[in-house]
């Protein structure tokens, strides 16, 4: 899937799509560009957008927004211009003058890879969102096909974030599993038993309400493997107090998904793939592995029938890439083969 933001006209049919699949993790595009509201076109505005954005990008690139406080961000931060792609000017639907900023990718995970920082790999996993706010002493869930400016604010920022997430239909069958008033209350197994239908990496629960003086929110993840996180976060409104938590529970993503890469150690494997039956399926692996910040360099080593392996130099240690290969869901691990594997090879089956 190469889109995962999507216009909220289609968001029914992009769920319901997901129903008769295992979602899995997806593909986020843009994670190095930004998008920053400019008073002008001056110099000065035009250095204060770029810095803005190159710090934006650095947040969605490696999962956290701890990084920006690294000396070696800070001085990036400084100097936009030398990670910069291309930029352009254009206005909203709002009318609010944009700067659209691109930077180069290659130099802006090479900046988290030589200082030893984290990175978050653009296969990232699909979340499943349950919020029930409250709005005039009244509950509501929000689902796929309800509450557009409540909508608008999520996508804003899991965009901002790179996270892709759906919510769910809140059709006849998500509604005979699970009320607003066990959303509400955090009741993990009947929402986690809710949540199979739609096969998501990360489930979060959140609740909104309005309190004296602003808004509050109360947030749990429950992860792929049972294992749950939960956290408060308040704002002045809802809006803020949406995109405080959204971003709380961005942080806990990248701290379980990203990848601190040891730069200084390089090393090459064999890895062998099974299941695959034709020129697609190859071009499909190797476009994969590719795509993968920690190896440098993929060459086909030899295809005989449904079997193909590859030569790899990798970055880092090999736990870390094994790792890292298993949660994009384009190959499976073949744990037989790998309860002997040597340090130098790995066996995986292509995920039809």
């Amino acid at each position: 899937m190469n889109s995962i933001f999507l216009n909220r006209s289609l968001t029914v049919l992009f769920v319901t799509l997901l129903l008769s699949q295992s979602v899995g993790a997806a593909s986020v595009d843009g994670l190095h560009s930004a998008s920053i509201v400019v008073q002008n076109q001056s110099d000065a505005e035009r250095q204060r957008g770029l810095r803005n954005a190159l710090a934006q990008v650095l947040i969605k690139v490696s999962g956290s927004r701890s990084v920006l406080v690294e000396p070696s961000v800070k001085q990036a931060i400084q100097n936009p211009l030398r990670y910069l792609s291309q930029f352009g000017y254009a206005n909203d639907k709002k009318g609010a003058q944009r700067l659209n900023v691109d930077f180069d990718e290659k130099a802006i995970n090479d900046l988290l890879l030589n200082n030893s920082l984290p990175l978050w790999q653009a296969e990232r996993p699909q979340t499943l969102l349950w919020l029930a706010v409250e709005k005039s002493s009244r509950r509501q869930l929000i689902g796929a096909n309800s509450h557009p400016t409540t909508q608008a604010w999520i996508e804003k920022n899991m965009q901002r974030r790179g996270v892709p997430y759906f919510l769910p239909l809140l059709d006849l069958n998500d509604r005979s599993l699970v009320s607003v008033a066990e959303v509400w209350g955090g009741f993990r197994d009947v929402i986690r038993q809710a949540s199979i239908r739609y096969s998501p990496e990360a489930t979060v629960i959140g609740r909104l309400y309005p309190v004296t003086g602003g808004w509050r929110s109360h947030w749990s993840l429950i992860n792929e493997d049972g294992s749950t996180d939960t956290w408060d976060a308040d704002g002045n409104s809802e809006a803020t107090v949406l995109a405080a938590g959204l971003d709380a529970l961005a942080d806990r993503l990248g701290r379980v998904y990203s990848t601190r890469i040891d730069n200084s150690r390089s090393a090459a494997m064999t890895l062998s793939v099974n299941n695959v039956s034709g020129v697609e399926d190859y071009a499909k692996i190797l476009a994969y592995l590719e795509s993968l910040n920690f190896i440098d360099r993929v060459s086909v080593q030899e295809i005989r029938g449904a079997n193909a392996s590859f030569v790899i130099i990798y970055k880092g240690h090999l736990d870390d890439v094994r790792a890292n290969i298993e949660r994009g869901r384009v190959l499976r691990s073949n744990a037989n083969a790998q309860l002997s594997f040597s340090y130098d090879s790995l066996s995986y089956s292509l995920i039809p």
